[in-house]
């Protein structure tokens, strides 16, 4: 490409040049070539910055020493000294841009999620997945591709410029490049519909939420109610984060991921409101936890958060989520307690080395009635 750019300069520079010094000095062969170049950069697939700049100084320069009735040395050192001027000045921009990306690519690196990552939770199941299970995948996949947006789209295509087309990137910026890249690198593009970085603090502690009395199980309940179900399924888009997923060569080699966890607390549901979010983790201990935090579930809190065991209500609720269920409550004059599934989906396959319908966690919720 630099060869064609510099090919098409010494055209220009040979044309008017050569008209500089011919008797009558032709403006109109002059114009002509500098059309057909023009038609070239726009509409051959060959759009360059840098000839059609070239273009827009060289020739109104041509027509105003022609007006003025220079010599052709003057043009000459005119027509020049234009051409060493642009590429001095696309040349500056692109070493700038270069610079600036240089700095996103630390800010951004590639990064491994193995070690971040459990094994696979194929063996979590017990069970093929109830319909109701199976149903709720769907709208979670559905959501989840709704949520990724434009924006998400544009920070992974950003992200992926930044990585892999390092050389394409540079030429372009100089003009060098076919220069028809919508989404360059940028800060702005990097940051398109990520949370506030704030985590959100729990309700209540853990001290202040009843704890069962291990009198007696807790007769589970399958719960019907679809407004619930909407409910636990958009906790699970917002704390799974879809537009920072960010870009994926490999699980070794991931940019601009973050962590999942909660943007915001729960808003009420029915007569219902939150006092405990906690996640429970199936995959990375021996025996299934809670972990344990003053704030709503965010991994890279949780990763040395403190951690206890399944309680009387979650330890039966949870062989059934493994049995193919999706939501397990039980209700008592304290207030809700629910567990729902996190289940592998398909956006989640590839990074989490599980198959669709997976169960990677649950939610483990304490709700109350609204005013008490």
């Amino acid at each position: 490409m630099l060869i064609l750019l510099l090919f098409l300069s010494m055209i220009l520079l040979v044309v008017v040049n050569h008209a500089a010094r011919r008797p009558g000095r032709p403006v109109g062969v002059v114009s002509a070539t500098g059309l057909v170049i023009l038609f070239l950069t726009f509409f051959a697939e060959v759009f360059a910055p840098l000839v059609v700049m070239q273009i827009f100084i060289v020739y109104p320069a041509f027509y105003i020493w022609r007006w003025s009735s220079g010599t052709p040395r003057q043009f000459l050192i005119i027509s020049v000294s234009v051409t060493v001027l642009v590429y001095g000045v696309i040349g500056r921009k692109g070493f700038e841009k270069e610079r600036e990306w240089a700095e996103l690519r630390e800010r951004y690196p590639y990064q491994s999620l193995e070690a971040r990552l459990p094994t696979s939770a194929m063996s979590l199941n017990k069970n093929k997945l109830s319909d109701d299970s199976e149903n709720q995948l769907e709208v979670l996949e559905e959501k989840i591709s709704t949520t990724q947006s434009l924006r998400f789209i544009y920070r992974r295509q950003a992200l992926a410029q930044l990585h892999e087309a390092k050389t394409i990137l540079f030429s372009d910026s100089m003009g060098f490049g076919i220069s028809r890249m919508r989404a360059r690198p940028s800060d702005t593009h990097i940051k398109a519909g990520l949370h506030p970085d704030v985590n959100i603090s729990q309700p209540a502690s853990l001290l202040e939420v009843p704890q069962p009395n291990g009198r007696s199980s807790p007769v589970l309940l399958r719960f019907e109610n679809e407004e619930l179900r909407e409910w636990h399924i958009k906790g699970i888009v917002d704390f799974t984060y879809p537009n920072a997923f960010g870009y994926m060569r490999d699980i070794r080699h991931v940019a601009g991921f973050e962590s999942h966890r909660f943007s915001e607390l729960p808003a009420p549901v029915l007569q219902w409101e939150v006092r405990r979010l906690d996640l429970a983790g199936l995959l990375t201990h021996e025996n299934p936890v809670v972990y344990v935090s003053e704030n709503l579930p965010c991994m890279d809190e949780l990763r040395g958060a403190p951690t206890r065991s399944l309680d009387e209500f979650e330890t039966p609720a949870l062989e059934k989520l493994r049995q193919g269920e999706h939501l397990q409550v039980v209700n008592s004059s304290e207030g809700v307690r629910m567990l729902g599934a996190i289940r592998c989906v398909k956006q989640c396959e590839e990074c989490h080395n599980s198959k669709r319908g997976d169960l990677l966690g649950a939610f483990s919720y304490t709700l109350r009635r609204i005013g008490k």
